[in-house]
């Protein structure tokens, strides 16, 4: 196989590489929301239960008072735990995918190059 070819067979495969690759860390980031997103569900589904049995046990208008006031906290403060949650996933998954985007991409680049100044120094191989 001469030098060209070579090279060339070198970039495709990089690029072979390189989807598989992002196959792989796309598949990792999904799993990572798909847990996160089941554990948030099963939080509210035991919300949801801890709220029926309480509100079935109101007696008085001033306990009815004071669980609105609790559950609207607790409501709230799941809300921003799960919008934390979110945030930092989309952060490490911006973070993986940006390097990996940029290693892929300079790589990828300097083969072009390597390819290209062999290809128009020797046009025959």
């Amino acid at each position: 196989m001469n030098n060209t070819a070579g090279q060339f067979a070198a970039i495709n495969n990089a690029f072979h590489d390189n989807a598989a690759k992002f196959a792989s860390l796309s598949l990792n980031k999904a799993d990572r929301l798909t847990r996160f997103n089941l554990k948030s569900a099963h939080v509210v589904l035991e919300q949801g239960a801890y709220t029926a049995n309480a509100i079935a046990g109101i007696k008085g208008v001033n306990e009815f008072t004071s669980l609105h006031a609790t559950l609207s906290e607790t409501a709230v403060q799941n809300a921003q735990g799960y919008s934390r949650g979110l945030q930092q996933i989309a952060a490490e998954a911006q973070t993986d995918f940006s390097a990996f985007t940029a290693a892929a991409w300079a790589y990828c680049a300097e083969g072009w190059a390597a390819w290209m100044e062999t290809a128009t120094k020797n046009p025959r191989q």
